[in-house]
């Protein structure tokens, strides 16, 4: 047994009564509600012990002006206990790919047919696809014969949809649709003209946590070792329950509102830190897969106009279809498949790749937020279909990243599924994958940004800091600077204080894992929820008929203890003017 006061089992079960002591109740009286221990069996039963802090509000008050420091969770496995029940080896991605009819030069952005596809019984057409108004609409251009001379890409027309027919010769009767494919082409952005500036590269794969990365992408990370110098941030913990909270927190610096009322564009809602890239001359980029629910479009109006210089959206919402279905997309893993090109994941990568690749050909600086989605949304096993696609494109890039920084991350754990209702599910949502890698062209300058990265390598961390991070690259500011404030550090020029509380950090006490807590959301939690309803009808049969019962709105907050892999506490917290009780409760697994 377990308590806050250290109390134990055996002395706990000697007592005969429970005292509740409830302060200012009613008319500011006091009194004792007397509980006989038979009266309480059922309850004790379910929690394992049930007891009041006296001194709860007392102690409430005291925590706001002596915040303890952050004690990250630690002895924590990838394999433990918790998560084995749920691992799966069903989750493997087989997407077929036929031979391609039609290539495209990315340097001259000319498209030809490859010797496949030069046949004279094949005919194929081509139709160019554009962002229409805004983010939710595409326009194709009328369909029209693609001749043997090809077909020359612009930077107006960069998508392009390929479709070909083969047709016997005697007599020409059309046998079928034999190809189809979608070009995109990555333009020369001859209007950007800065030469110089470091690199950044942002790869985002959705709900993945550090724990998850360790437990089901080994041959990814054997390409981040193979590449050298990652430095893995073990205290990062998220700000917002999904991704559009924690990545706002990471790219303009803020959590934007989450009540989805604001019905307008999102163009110049916030200050995004690629448009502070742009001022500087960068060529700015920002692509994801999974277009349909993308950051700025699930229950949102997304862009009146492309955000960054490269934004293949028509590309990405075309790939869909008309037949697209929400549920279908992320649970049926045809859906991660082109039509006979291959899985998706690998098209996102070789998209991102051709954009490196044509950067570093024309010597142009650049900023790219990549955020890929579709695979691994649902279900935390998931991640392990895109382990070999996500190694081979990061083994292809390490010859690009000399002076390039590199942040490979989630945007939060796995948020899906019964693991996460488990303890370490819980701990795993809070905290996902971080890994920055210093280029060697900014480490021989300032040899201090790896060395101050390290030293903050177990400390508490948030998408706040990580803000601070890339708007000081986009101003070239690198040297050792003393935080000024501890809700936003930059992890590389100044060394984050042993006491930041989640608190200081911007953290709410929902996602707070510091000091062996995990914050829950109680009406989010079934197993948290139901011990808290349990404890209000209790609370309620021991309260006078003169006090006003407790009701499920006056809970303010349930949190679980993580001591060890099979030991759980809770901690309950519920306020009903004029009184206030906190309950704490310890089970064994």
């Amino acid at each position: 047994m377990h308590s806050l006061f250290n109390a134990t089992k055996d002395n706990f079960y000697k007592v005969h009564t429970l005292e509740f002591h409830l302060f200012q109740t009613c008319i500011s009286s006091s009194f004792s509600a007397i509980c006989r221990s038979h009266e309480c069996a059922q309850f004790l039963c379910e929690l394992n012990s049930v007891y009041f802090d006296l001194d709860a509000c007392l102690a409430e008050i005291a925590s706001s002006f002596e915040p303890r420091a952050c004690i990250l969770p630690g002895n924590v496995t990838a394999n433990g206990d918790y998560a084995k029940p749920y691992l799966s080896n069903e989750y493997v991605l087989n997407c077929t790919k036929e031979a391609q009819l039609t290539q495209l030069d990315q340097e001259t952005g000319a498209l030809n047919f490859t010797k496949e596809g030069d046949k004279e019984n094949v005919l194929c057409f081509y139709s160019w696809i554009k962002r229409g108004e805004d983010d939710s609409s595409l326009v194709y251009s009328k369909p029209r014969r693609l001749y043997r001379s090809g077909l020359k890409f612009t930077a107006d027309n960069y998508v392009a949809n390929i479709t070909c027919y083969e047709y016997d010769r005697y007599p020409f009767v059309n046998i079928g649709r034999v190809y189809h494919e979608t070009h995109v082409w990555i333009p020369n952005f001859e209007h950007k003209t800065a030469k110089v500036g470091t690199n950044v590269l942002i790869v985002v794969i959705e709900s993945l946590s550090h724990l998850n990365f360790l437990r089901l992408m080994p041959k990814t990370q054997a390409a981040l070792k193979n590449l050298g110098h990652f430095q893995f941030m073990n205290g990062l913990t998220k700000v917002g329950d999904n991704s559009f909270p924690n990545s706002m927190a990471m790219i303009a610096g803020e959590i934007s509102d989450m009540d989805y009322k604001y019905k307008g564009y999102w163009d110049k809602r916030l200050d995004y830190v690629w448009n502070k890239f742009n001022a500087k001359g960068y060529v700015t980029g920002f692509m994801e897969d999974f277009v349909p629910i993308g950051l700025f479009d699930y229950r949102r109006y997304g862009f009146a106009h492309s955000p960054t210089d490269f934004f293949p959206r028509p590309f990405w919402y075309h790939s869909f279809g008309e037949e697209w279905d929400l549920y279908k997309s992320m649970q049926n893993f045809t859906w991660f498949c082109f039509d006979k090109k291959g899985a998706k994941v690998e098209v996102f990568f070789n998209v991102l790749m051709a954009f490196i690749e044509k950067m570093n050909r024309h010597k142009k600086p650049y900023f790219m937020y990549s955020f890929y989605s579709q695979v691994t949304h649902e279900n935390f096993n998931s991640v392990k279909m895109i382990d070999e696609y996500t190694a081979d494109f990061l083994s292809k890039v390490s010859k690009y990243l000399e002076n390039t920084v590199l942040i490979f991350m989630g945007d939060h754990g796995p948020r899906f599924g019964g693991y996460v209702d488990t303890p370490l599910g819980r701990l795993e949502e809070r905290m996902p994958l971080l890994a920055i890698r210093i280029p060697e062209s900014l480490n021989i300058e300032y040899p201090h940004l790896r060395k101050i990265l390290n030293l903050n390598k177990d400390r508490l961390m948030t998408w706040f800091d990580i803000h601070a991070f890339l708007d000081d690259i986009a101003q070239e500011e690198y040297h050792f600077h003393p935080p000024t404030n501890l809700s936003s550090i930059n992890p590389t020029r100044a060394i984050i204080p042993a006491n930041r509380t989640c608190k200081s950090a911007l953290v709410s006490e929902m996602y707070c894992v510091c000091n062996d807590i995990v914050g829950v959301e109680p009406y989010y939690s079934s197993h948290v929820w139901r011990a808290c309803k349990k404890l209000i009808n209790q609370f309620n049969v021991w309260l006078p008929n003169n006090c006003k019962p407790l009701k499920e709105k006056d809970l303010l907050s349930a949190e679980v203890s993580i001591f060890s892999i099979s030991y759980l506490h809770y901690n309950i917290k519920s306020l009903t003017l004029p009184f206030f009780v906190q309950v704490s409760a310890a089970r064994e697994k």
